[in-house]
């Protein structure tokens, strides 16, 4: 799977494997689980962990949907 993975996003097996053995470039939490990609170009931007790369996703890779997140949580909490 990693060779076909990194054939698919036009990395070498080594870039594959150290990117996901590190922490997701998003939270700096987790452990990095998947490659995160712009759909459109294809274009690898890093490795996240799931939960990021499903919230950036449902977000639909918008920044002003992020920023628009991010502001109501300030409202909301006060953070």
């Amino acid at each position: 799977k990693p060779k076909r993975l990194a054939a698919k996003y036009g990395l070498t097996i080594e870039e594959y494997e150290t990117g996901i053995s590190g922490f997701c470039k998003c939270c700096l939490e987790r452990k990095a689980e998947v490659v995160d990609h712009d759909h459109q170009t294809q274009a690898v931007r890093g490795f996240l962990c799931g939960q990021c790369n499903l919230g950036i996703g449902l977000l639909g890779d918008s920044l002003v949907s992020l920023q628009q997140a991010v502001g109501y949580l300030k409202i909301k909490y006060g953070r």
